[in-house]
């Protein structure tokens, strides 16, 4: 392959990732202008201009009169690595990148289809986000480069995210995995239905990931439960799904079920244990729909007041982590009840 040569020759002097190589030919695909993409590479400028350079020896890019284009031999690697354009879906309100998911035009299609969604079960601790977050979700990791043409892995799936990610028709290969046989069915039901091509399975997580899952993936989603077994099982498996270096995941995380204290160690974790940097972590934009079971929730049973909540209170930060080495972690979870402790309210 051509990109194999072009990458080579660039890490005689530098050490460089194809994660990173994408990023700025997506950025130099999107804009001429030096300073606009060091903006949205979100490289360090030295190494950013030491590649540039390297790419202007090889002739994939050109300089001219100060903007830095694509040379017929740059195309042909865009081309062969199937990159395109950023698109940033930007709030034209707030001006916040990745969260104008009307830009996405599939939100009439997906808000018809999740209508008669499998309701949330309280022995799985689900609960879903409202479908506008889905699609702010997918916007968001549409924007990071997570989605166009990867292959991506999704554990757990009461948000429907895979559904959205397949109406947009970006991604490469998607694959569900969740212990309900009623989410699996909707969600295979729907694929169908729209040809989307969904690869579901019914799987419990708490076992090893089958081997066919190993390291296959460039993206994984997942939204678990906040205790501090549950967080490290289900970014666990994500973490084992991925191809390596610069791949990415996503997940969310309250501080309504999760003190600082646990954040400090999960984080210990995701840095430590998981060889991962956290890229993003964005207050508040996980809106998730009040549960059908709440008055047997002990956030019901330990409340003062004995009303049920009539607008949407729970919320978490998204959260987006990337792979610097790979994780080979994918041992067998021997406790049972890993969706409780004593900061747990919604279970």
């Amino acid at each position: 392959m051509f990109y194999n040569q072009v990458l080579l020759n660039i890490n005689k002097k530098i050490k460089l990732t194809q994660k990173e190589l994408e990023k700025i030919l997506r950025a130099v695909l999107t804009t001429s202008n030096f300073w606009k993409i060091a903006e949205l590479c979100e490289l360090t400028l030295p190494f950013l201009s030491s590649v540039l350079r390297s790419l202007q020896e090889q002739e994939i890019i050109k300089i001219k009169d100060d903007k830095i284009l694509l040379s017929s031999k740059g195309k042909k690697l865009i081309q062969e690595l199937c990159i395109t354009k950023i698109q940033k879906f930007t709030c034209p309100y707030c001006k916040t990148e990745g969260v104008n998911f009307n830009l996405l035009n599939i939100k009439k299609k997906f808000l018809e289809l999740q209508k008669n969604r499998p309701q949330p079960l309280r022995k799985y601790d689900q609960g879903y986000i409202t479908p506008e977050t889905t699609l702010k979700r997918v916007s968001f990791a549409i924007s990071k480069g997570d989605v166009t043409n990867k292959e991506i892995f999704i554990i757990g799936d009461d948000d429907l995210v895979s559904i959205a990610l397949g109406l947009t028709r970006l991604p490469k290969r998607i694959v569900v995995v969740d212990i309900d046989k009623r989410l699996i069915d909707f969600i295979s039901k729907i694929s169908k239905k729209e040809s989307l091509n969904l690869e579901v399975l019914t799987l419990d997580v708490r076992e090893p990931l089958p081997k066919e899952f190993l390291h296959k993936f460039d993206t994984f989603f997942t939204d678990p439960s906040e205790t501090l077994e549950a967080l490290k099982m289900f970014i666990g498996r994500g973490l084992v799904s991925l191809k390596g270096v610069g791949s990415a995941g996503y997940f969310g995380l309250t501080h309504i079920e999760a003190s600082l204290d646990k954040w400090h160690k999960f984080e210990k974790i995701i840095l430590s244990e998981f060889n991962c940097v956290i890229t993003d972590i964005i207050s508040n934009f996980n809106e998730y729909v009040n549960w059908p079971y709440a008055t047997q929730t002990r956030a019901f049973k330990i409340s003062p007041v004995k009303s049920i909540p009539k607008n949407n209170w729970y919320k978490s930060s998204l959260i987006r982590i990337e792979l610097l080495k790979r994780v080979s972690w994918n041992l067998k979870v021997r406790k049972k009840n890993i969706y409780s402790d004593k900061e747990a309210s919604t279970t």
